[in-house]
């Protein structure tokens, strides 16, 4: 089996927005693959290596019989503002404090716990969106790119239309980038965020200075080498991936305070512990990118999060048949997208 996912104990660097000129269950992306890394065929699987989410919820870990360590972390989710999951059988000691105080939260109701009426909450997907997430690819680098793509969305019972990748000056995707299993953009940059959809269209945000492949323990921003060895993986496995600038880290800002910082409309996209993914928006608010994290962890619990492409380059829109769109776009005049998440407004009726 071979991994690429966040590791433990990985330095926090500050990741923030340079001016460009143009513009706990684990849960994991698993696809079957024909693999070129020494092996004839394998899982490739993105998916968090850190220990301390494997098992990060009180309930599962009490179950466990790791009493310290379960309480431990019931004080890290109530300082975050976490919901606590009890465990299986919740002791008589504890019974008032789910009962009365949390009201028996579960880690896994995070989306409705926020409802649909947050309107900074573009979208909320459980089970980090599996089965309502794509990415779509301006590879021929037309300027009716976006009007395509919104044609197509106003077709459905509902779908939003995001700006993914950065834009760079070539009017290609800036950073690392990879579409349904072709590498696009192999140049790194030093951006520490990595969003990557999977085959069953779910989505992971991830920590570029804290990954794991196989059994090595990569920091990409130490080691930016080891770039061709992921992209290798993905390429193996069909995967969507793109590089952002990551903007919290194992539930912390990691992004510096800085005062002269432009405030400005902010956009994330998000995923907390329990495996809920989500897209923020904070308009009207102007925001630096450090108050923009600090939201994203004291409002919603994130455990990480990355930037999303705003301003000139700004796309957020909600297409639904037989339904003006929703938007908060504030794309530029002749301005020319590369990339967009489409991310399905409800989940697909199951499949008999």
């Amino acid at each position: 089996m071979v991994h690429v996912a966040p590791a433990h104990g990985a330095p926090e660097t500050p990741a923030r927005p340079r001016p460009r000129r143009c513009s706990p269950r684990s849960l994991h992306i698993a696809v079957a693959a024909a693999v070129s890394l020494g092996v004839a065929a394998a899982w490739v699987a993105l998916a968090p290596a850190d220990p301390s989410e494997r098992k990060t919820a009180f309930g599962a870990i009490l179950d466990d019989g790791r009493v310290a360590e379960a309480h431990d972390a019931l004080w890290a989710a109530v300082r975050s503002g976490r919901p606590v999951d009890p465990p299986r059988a919740l002791p008589a000691d504890y019974a008032h404090a789910f009962d009365q105080v949390w009201a028996a939260p579960r880690a896994d109701s995070v989306a409705e716990r926020w409802g649909a009426a947050d309107p900074a909450l573009l979208v909320v997907l459980p089970d980090h969106g599996r089965g309502r997430v794509s990415v779509s690819f301006n590879a021929d680098q037309s300027a009716g790119f976006l009007d395509r793509r919104r044609r197509d969305a106003a077709r459905s019972p509902g779908r939003w239309l995001v700006t993914a990748a950065y834009t760079s000056s070539l009017v290609w995707p800036a950073g690392v980038f990879v579409h349904e299993g072709r590498v696009r953009n192999a140049a790194p940059q030093s951006w520490d965020g990595v969003v990557v959809v999977g085959r069953d269209r779910s989505v992971r945000v991830l920590d570029a200075s804290a990954l794991r492949l196989g059994s090595r323990r990569l920091d990409l921003a130490a080691t930016p080498e080891a770039w061709t060895d992921v992209l290798r993986a993905a390429e193996a496995s069909g995967l969507t991936l793109f590089q952002q600038h990551l903007v919290v880290r194992r539930g912390r800002s990691a992004v510096s305070d800085n005062a002269s910082e432009a405030r400005a409309v902010r956009r994330a996209l998000f995923e907390t512990p329990a495996g809920t993914a989500a897209v923020y928006d904070s308009t009207p608010d102007a925001l630096t990118l450090a108050a923009l994290a600090a939201r994203l962890v004291n409002d919603y619990g994130a455990l990480r999060a990355v930037n999303l492409d705003t301003g000139t380059y700004s796309v957020a829109e909600l297409h639904r048949d037989g339904h003006p769109p929703r938007s908060r776009s504030t794309l530029g005049s002749g301005v020319v997208l590369t990339s967009l998440l489409e991310i399905d407004a409800a989940a697909p009726p199951a499949v008999p």
